[in-house]
């Protein structure tokens, strides 16, 4: 977690709700199997709030192991979840005309580029989705949107399905919002992702602001 987030969180992490959080969490890793580890819970946090130009949320992380504390990616050398190809693919297809000899499934080099790549839950049991909803990371997610809204700069909100958009009232007016279909629901229909060409679109509202692209 890089130290602009420490100040802007240190209140946070004394508040009881998030102490009662954080002490379920080391009483359950003793027990059982969490994700993503301890030392990467908050890898999203590696990119500085000053930084962050796009959030990309997701659910939770994923249940079997993969989880690497970034929404969506996965440690390489490890199967590519269903909804992290489609988001991949449609990189490939919108931005590299369908070659990127850079394909990789850790996203670290689009948190390095002031992707913020948050899950409104921060930890899962194993092979369990879900099993830490209403534990307390809701409240912690929804202060970092606090925290965003007073962002000097537009953040650009890339929201794909309906649980990701539940955040959208909690947004302010200001920044602005892109909300697609879940990954997840086209690969259920055994289809493409319709996308909306979102990373291209991101870019030129980046270039428009004066703020360099995303190298997606």
């Amino acid at each position: 977690m890089t130290q602009d987030w420490k100040n802007l969180l240190s209140e946070e992490f004394n508040k009881e709700y998030f102490v009662k959080l954080a002490n379920f969490i080391k009483s359950e890793r003793k027990l059982k199997e969490i994700y993503p580890k301890s030392e990467s819970l908050f890898k999203c946090f590696n990119t500085s709030y000053i930084d962050t130009k796009v959030v990309i949320l997701g659910q939770d992380p994923y249940f079997n192991g993969q989880a690497d504390g970034l929404a969506f990616s996965v440690k390489e050398n490890t199967l590519v979840p269903p909804s992290l190809r489609q988001i991949l693919l449609a990189i490939e297809d919108s931005c590299y005309d369908g070659l990127n000899l850079d394909y990789t499934s850790d996203l670290t080099y689009l948190s390095d580029q002031g992707v913020l790549l948050l899950n409104r839950i921060l930890t899962v049991e194993k092979s369990l989705p879900l099993s830490h909803k209403n534990i307390g990371w809701e409240t912690f997610t929804a202060k970092i949107i606090e925290l965003l809204n007073l962002h000097p700069y537009n953040i650009i909100y890339i929201l794909a399905g309906k649980e990701a958009q539940s955040i959208t009232p909690m947004i302010d007016h200001r920044h602005t919002i892109i909300e697609l279909e879940h990954p997840a629901y086209a690969c259920r229909q055994n289809r493409s992702w319709k996308f909306d060409d979102c990373f291209n679109k991101t870019n030129v509202l980046l270039v428009n602001q004066g703020r360099n692209p995303i190298k997606w």
